[in-house]
């Protein structure tokens, strides 16, 4: 009996461990996996009498004391600082000379993650709402 107890929470505690190792937070696996990262942005905007998707990609670099560098679909390059909150589960981007950008990390892999943005904004007093979510990849 207590040999089979024992067996039983040696198996509970191997599964935790192995759980616990697969679900890496960003700040450990963009720190960890600093470097090149591929991002797809999709934008989803609505408001009245108005849907739209759209979409564009960019190469993101990491670097371990929270900065970074992007280069967009037409060559640009910019320049951002980064901070993750482990407990709100989100990532804020600072581009240089603009509003931070909060994203809520949706999921979290060992070499991808997806982040979410909601924000809206009052045009001539039309609200209008965009979603902006972000597929990272490693490039390996």
């Amino acid at each position: 009996m207590k040999s089979n107890l024992l067996k039983f929470f040696a198996v509970i505690i191997s599964i935790s461990f192995f759980l616990t190792s697969c679900s890496k937070a960003p700040d450990k696996v963009l720190v960890k996996k600093d470097g090149k990262w591929t991002a797809i942005y999709s934008y989803h905007i609505t408001g009245p009498s108005y849907d739209a998707t759209d979409a564009s990609s960019s190469t993101i670099t990491f670097i371990k004391d929270g900065t970074g560098s992007y280069i967009d679909d037409s060559s640009n390059t910019s320049t951002f600082t980064w901070s993750y909150s482990k407990d709100k589960s989100q990532i804020t981007i600072v581009p240089a000379g603009a509003d931070p950008v909060i994203y809520d990390v949706t999921a979290m892999e060992k070499d991808a993650e997806t982040w979410t943005n909601t924000s809206t904004q009052i045009i001539l007093s039309n609200t209008y709402t965009t979603t902006v979510t972000a597929t990272l990849s490693k490039v390996k």
